[in-house]
């Protein structure tokens, strides 16, 4: 969740700088959504990969218990890459959406459900 919700960050800054700076720094900041962009496809390509493989066990190795949540990371990784390969100002807030649901999801699933 911290890589998450650096990127979710680092988005913000560089669409906000974007806004402001104007013209003069529009094709570094064209750069760094297009290298925003393929990393949010590969990341989309990687959940969907895992969704149809039904893996059970995360990159790191360890048990997935957000298995049924998949889908909605694809939803919001989706829209953070439409958003940014459209050169349109919000993809950020799917990060952020997808990192507050994600720890929501977690809280309620360690509290109510009792996981271990």
């Amino acid at each position: 969740m911290p890589v998450r919700t650096a990127l979710a960050f680092l988005l913000y800054f560089v669409n906000e700088e974007a806004i402001e700076c104007g013209t003069e720094c529009i094709a570094g900041h064209l750069i760094l959504r297009w290298l925003a962009a393929a990393t949010a496809t590969v990341v989309l390509f990687g959940f969907i990969y895992s969704d149809y493989a039904d893996k059970s066990r995360g990159f790191f190795g360890g048990p997935v218990w957000w298995k049924n949540m998949r889908r909605v990371h694809m939803l919001n990784y989706f829209g953070v890459a439409v958003f940014l390969f459209s050169n349109k100002y919000g993809s950020h807030y799917f990060l952020f959406a997808d990192v507050i649901f994600s720890f929501l999801y977690a809280i309620v699933r360690k509290v109510f459900i009792f996981y271990v």
